[in-house]
């Protein structure tokens, strides 16, 4: 940080701390009172007087300030550990007791890295201090018993920093707070309790800088599409084998950015320990069975797609346990509670399974044992061997798809729900892989109208170079097959097109530029055609069937210079076919 930056801070902070005076142009300073009326908490709570002032005391659990919000803006209080606390600490931009970030102090371990820690704390009391572990999660301190620290967490933007007692630089700086939804405030003591006072608390709400913490990206070949289930207990769990998974419901979720799950988002964890004998000994059998005592499970699945039958390795990362099943059959069994193999903490390198993929769909699903202490996964798929790869489909928007033979080699076939036949829709098929920002992309489409769809029909088909993570927006290159060799001059001027969903459909563009976004290429409807498209910023050049120049160059990108997944585009009306894929990354 510039010296003369880091001044400005100090200065801010004396002048928004040093005083609960409000200088003029401040936020005003609130105390939280030590009252009953002012507290709603997870666990029995007392206002008592305890090392000379007065203070509250909560056994375990969380205790929220009633009527207190505060997003951003900076957080002051004195907490105190007795000779048996566990845990203390204070919750912050919660939208609930069970959900909330934390920010911690361990007594216990007292001049480790263990010492003052960061996690959130989502549908649960208990931290998930195994996911969030290490360099922005840690740090060392003193941490004294029986007297009174004093806590100052300055909250902006992404970034949040704790200073202890009158240090001037921040103990732990995270640069990347999980997103929570909530802005309430709170003291914390763990779900295994023990005690801690809290005494002095107050807090100045202000607005965020324009401070900016560089956002995480997850790894090529993260598998970014799952869906998961409802959780199962322990006595449910059959490792060897999945039950019906039509059976189960199940919910869509969304990687991380940095490339897990974090199923505390979703669903409840459980609270447990890891079983010992009578020496502390952790029982190793009995965690091998994968059904530990008090554990909790859930299934995750994700389609993978594969142009032929081949092997391709399988990255991945868990919290306490994992069984990997593909096509039905377990292929990877790991289990890593805390005492095992070490803290419990969740490497995120350092196993992987070579996975045998069948030619088209492959269903990979997750159990994910959790037993406490955090509840996350993730995988990452190498890519394929083969020089001719099928595009790899992770989720399809309005449409199936299937891989399929086509003109007596492999194709992706993407067809219209029943429902949506014979409406005037499109289809998505969000492809796997990282985000696409510049570069090349080349494919083989084959598109041509289906039977019994409207004269007007074209076959369009094409690729989005860049799409919203849920395909909420888009900007697509598609052709009009029929409209290549028509008699028509003006349909053959229409053959190739740009649009950008939602706000620049192509009837928009053509009314407001008339044969700026389209143009004329050859190409004949049920034929392989090949589609190149150059992307750099704002521009993209598409290139037809091997052409030296480009037919269709658009200079204004309607989505701007920004990054987005890559992903097969066509209407309902199309009997679509895509053929391999190639991506450069520029």
């Amino acid at each position: 940080m510039p010296p003369s930056f880091r001044c400005l801070t100090t200065g801010l902070a004396f002048l928004l701390l040093g005083s609960t005076t409000p200088v003029a142009g401040t936020p005003p300073s609130r105390t939280v009172p030590l009252t009953p009326d002012a507290w709603t908490a997870t666990d029995s709570i007392r206002f008592v007087s305890h090392l000379g002032r007065p203070a509250l005391y909560i056994n375990r659990g969380v205790a929220l300030a009633r009527e207190t919000a505060m997003e951003n803006g900076v957080l002051e209080l004195d907490v105190a550990a007795t000779e048996a606390t566990n845990f203390l600490g204070v919750a912050f931009r919660a939208a609930s007791p069970r959900f909330s970030n934390v920010v911690f102090l361990r007594p216990g371990a007292s001049g480790t890295e263990e010492a003052v820690q960061y996690g959130p704390a989502f549908n649960s009391v208990g931290v998930a201090w195994q996911v969030y572990h290490g360099e922005g999660a840690n740090a060392v301190a003193e941490l004294p018993r029986d007297r009174w620290i004093h806590l100052r967490l300055e909250l902006d933007g992404p970034i949040a920093r704790l200073f202890l007692d009158s240090a001037t630089t921040p103990t732990l700086v995270v640069p990347r707070v999980v997103a929570s939804g909530g802005a309430g405030l709170g003291v914390w003591a763990g779900a295994f309790g023990r005690g801690a006072y809290f005494s002095s608390i107050r807090y100045t709400a202000a607005p965020a800088s324009r401070a900016a913490s560089p956002e995480p990206t997850s790894p090529p070949g993260t598998i970014r599409d799952w869906e998961i289930s409802s959780p199962i207990e322990a006595a449910q769990f059959t490792p060897e084998r999945l039950p019906d998974l039509g059976r189960l419901t199940w919910e869509p979720v969304r990687v991380e950015p940095e490339g897990f799950v974090l199923l505390n988002r979703y669903r409840e964890a459980p609270v447990g320990g890891v079983p010992r004998d009578s020496s502390g000994a952790v029982m190793v059998d009995s965690v091998m069975t994968g059904r530990i005592a008090g554990s909790r499970i859930v299934y995750a699945r994700a389609t993978l797609t594969a142009a032929r039958d081949e092997i391709r390795r399988l990255e991945y990362a868990y919290s306490n346990g994992a069984v990997l099943y593909l096509n039905g059959r377990p292929v990877a069994f790991a289990m890593n509670p805390g005492g095992l193999r070490g803290p419990g903490v969740m490497a995120r390198a350092g196993d992987a399974v070579y996975l045998p993929l069948k030619r088209g769909r492959n269903e990979l699903v997750f159990a994910v044992i959790q037993l406490t202490g955090g509840w996350a996964f993730s995988a990452l798929l190498a890519p394929s061997a083969g020089k001719e790869t099928l595009p790899a489909i992770a989720k399809v928007l309005n449409g199936r798809a299937e891989v399929v033979t086509y003109r007596g080699g492999p194709a992706v076939k993407l067809a219209p729900l029943p429902a949506a036949e014979d409406r005037d829709e499109e289809m998505l098929a969000l492809l796997d892989g990282p985000d696409f920002h510049n570069g090349t992309i080349q494919l083989d489409v084959a598109g041509a109208a289906r039977a019994g769809v409207p004269p007007d029909s074209r076959g369009f088909i094409g690729v989005s170079v860049r799409t919203g993570a849920r395909g909420e927006w888009s900007e697509v290159f598609y052709l009009r097959p029929t409209n290549g060799r028509a008699e028509d001059q003006l349909r053959r001027n229409h053959s190739v097109q740009y649009q950008s969903s939602p706000e620049y459909p192509w009837h928009r563009l053509r009314d407001e530029h008339p044969g700026v976004y389209e143009s004329y290429a050859d190409m004949e409807a049920g034929d392989w055609t090949t589609m190149r498209i150059e992307v750099e910023g704002t521009t993209a050049r598409l290139y037809v069937n091997g052409a030296s120049q480009p037919c269709l160059v658009v200079n204004d990108l309607k989505q701007g210079d920004r990054a987005g997944r890559i992903a097969l585009w066509a209407h309902v009306t199309t009997e679509a076919y895509f053929g391999p894929i190639s991506v450069v990354h520029r």
